[in-house]
């Protein structure tokens, strides 16, 4: 009987092992076949708009995202340019380059990368001149500042302040175009 007893109770406790670690690789498993949303979208940080802003010679660009950003940013040369990776990051509507054109900045670029535990959005600021950067948080945006080591001329400022300005008043002229045609279309 003792012996009878010792094989009942060895084996309820391997039946109990075995469930357990069938339990715990289920577990991995749904995480690991998870959809890359559920993992990550808590953790999302959307990058809904993007603004730039010449203050003199300095450029501000501003990055409004839907959570509080953690980022790197790091400098490369040939073309020279400034790259800002948000951790979590999605991008919200940006496609294309933006064109800045101020005195320190010519574009702004950007692109989208994922894995199944990771998500990243790349800012990517082309610089037309040698500037120093500052990237801080505040809220849940991004604040970035390119200061030149070069001064524009006199004068240089107000002719590159109409410029910038026919181009923010062309954007919103496309944007209205693109409105109206989506809602023309929608309406068919």
């Amino acid at each position: 009987m003792n012996g009878e007893n010792f094989m009942k109770r060895l084996s309820q406790q391997t039946g109990r092992r075995v469930l357990h670690r069938l339990t715990a690789g289920l577990l991995l498993a749904a995480a690991i076949v998870a959809p890359e949303g559920a993992r990550a979208g808590a953790d999302a940080n959307t990058i809904r708009d993007v603004k730039a802003q010449a203050d003199g010679a300095k450029t501000t660009i501003t990055l409004h995202g839907t959570a509080t950003p953690s980022f790197t940013a790091y400098r490369l040369e040939q073309p020279s340019r400034l790259v800002v990776d948000l951790a979590g990051g999605r991008l919200e509507g940006e496609s294309g380059p933006l064109d800045v054109d101020t005195w320190a900045v010519g574009q702004i670029a950007f692109a989208q990368y994922s894995t199944q535990a990771t998500r990243t959005a790349r800012v990517m600021i082309g610089l037309k001149r040698p500037a120093t950067y500052d990237v801080k948080a505040r809220g849940n945006d991004v604040v970035i500042t390119i200061t030149p080591e070069e001064m524009p001329p006199a004068g240089a400022l107000e002719a590159e302040a109409k410029q910038v300005e026919a181009a923010r008043q062309a954007r919103v002229v496309e944007e209205q175009r693109r409105v109206a045609e989506e809602r023309k279309a929608s309406e068919a």
